[in-house]
Formats: C-alpha cells, structure tokens, sequence
C-alpha cells in the first residue's frame, strides 16, 4: 500500500472515529433529557438509546484500536 493510499484510509477510519463520536454524543443528550428533563419519552426509549450507546460505544473501540494497528503496522513497515 503506497503512502497516499495509507493516509487515505487513515483519515476514512478517523471520519469514521468522528462520526461515532458526535453519535454518541448526540444520544447522550437525548438520553439526559429523557432521564432529567420532563419529556414525552417513556422509558422504554431511555432503555433503547442506551443499548444504542452501548452498541455505538462498542464500535468506536473498535474502530479505535484498528486505527491504532493500522499506525503501528505502518510503522514497522517503515522501519
């Protein structure tokens, strides 16, 4: 994999990373206006978008930790 081809997919994984993260942010907010604020939502939609964190959540480590392989990979190859 050329260098350009590498820091192509780096910064797709980091969009990626940072996709997830304004995810879980986002749901994050809902979830405290559900649990604080006095609001349509029943609790069966608090319970969803917390298993919807977790999933998120799940996911952003993994992501994570491929982008952290990927960079540790590359540079072995470098050496």
């Amino acid at each position: 994999m050329e260098i350009d081809e590498y820091f192509d997919t780096l910064e797709q994984n980091l969009s990626s990373v940072s996709c997830s993260l304004d995810k879980i942010n986002t749901l994050s907010k809902i979830l405290r206006e559900i649990l604080f604020d006095n609001t349509t939502f029943k609790i069966q939609d608090a319970q969803n978008i917390a298993l919807i964190l977790s999933q998120e959540l799940h996911k952003l480590n993994s992501d994570i930790s491929y982008v952290e392989q990927s960079i540790q990979n590359k540079r072995y190859s470098l050496k």
